[in-house]
């Protein structure tokens, strides 16, 4: 878990390592915060996840958030936020 909030749990999940593709996942207990829960999320990371982390924004790919059936319901809602990255020259 990298962090929580009263509005939502973000953990972070590294799928393939070849890729360099971060995906943050986002559980929160009320749909009614899912927006705010996001925009919030985006923030985290572009501000205080990429400083420390050792990698930036592999601009030349595409970031996307996924939604499927996990984020259908107002109770326990789950969306992902997929991002490319590269490590940090000097690293």
């Amino acid at each position: 878990m990298l962090r929580s909030a009263a509005k939502c749990t973000i953990f972070l999940i590294r799928p393939n390592t070849a890729k360099l593709v971060y995906v943050f996942r986002l559980l929160t207990a009320e749909m009614l915060f899912i927006c705010s829960v996001i925009k919030s999320t985006w923030k985290y990371i572009f501000e205080e996840w990429f400083p420390g982390s050792g990698y930036v924004y592999d601009e030349g790919k595409v970031n996307f958030e996924f939604y499927d059936e996990r984020c259908h319901s107002w109770v326990d809602t789950v969306m992902e936020i997929y991002v490319p990255v590269k490590e940090r020259a000097g690293k």
